[in-house]
């Protein structure tokens, strides 16, 4: 009778083991990573620097995304934004700055129906403002910490491939040493990004 029992409770130990490891497989078929290349046509919101001395031209944008669960992930990514310069004076003789930014970032996505899923991240980073001077072509940086929160909505061409449509929203805050006068006008940044790229499901 004890040999029946304890077969009984051997039973349902391996049982349960079993069904932890089917549930943690399935869990970890949701894990994968997700690698996005696109564009961007930034706006600016503010009459800062950035609004009243340039005209932000068009940038670009690469990253990556590993989704941990079927819905929470974390990721990397890499914008540059070129622009023209249209009140050197007002900027100290720059005639011509380029942006490159690195930043981290983590958010939600879920699947609307087979083929659309929507996402939204919540990211902080760095970013040069890359500068070069009309005089002598002299070349300096200044530096910025940056926020940003994007929705994005993909479609789905197949497993492997997709294209999104985003809409990102961004503040720098800059650090640039100037006068009391002019503190306020170089102390941020905001702007509004629509994006537009693919992503690649792996």
């Amino acid at each position: 009778m004890k040999l029946y029992f304890k077969c009984f409770i051997l039973f349902f130990v391996l049982h349960g083991a079993n069904a932890q490891n089917e549930e943690e497989t399935e869990s970890d078929s949701d894990a994968g990573i997700k690698v996005f290349v696109g564009g961007s046509k930034p706006f600016a919101l503010d009459d800062n620097f950035i609004g009243d001395s340039y005209n932000l031209k068009y940038g670009a944008e690469v990253g990556v995304l590993y989704l941990f669960t079927d819905h929470w992930f974390a990721g990397a990514q890499v914008d540059v934004l070129w622009t023209d310069v249209t009140n050197s004076e007002k900027l100290g003789g720059i005639n011509r700055t380029r942006i490159i930014s690195s930043s981290l970032n983590g958010g939600y996505l879920t699947s609307l129906t087979g083929s659309l899923e929507f996402s939204a991240k919540l990211g902080f980073g760095h970013a040069r403002y890359a500068n070069r001077a009309s005089e002598n072509g002299r070349a300096f940086h200044d530096d910025a910490f940056i926020t940003y929160l994007e929705p994005k909505l993909a479609y789905l061409i197949n497993d492997g491939i997709g294209i999104y449509l985003g809409l990102n929203f961004r503040y720098d805050n800059m650090s640039i040493k100037t006068s009391d006068q002019y503190e306020d006008y170089f102390s941020s940044s905001t702007r509004l990004a629509p994006t537009v790229g693919a992503q690649f499901s792996f």
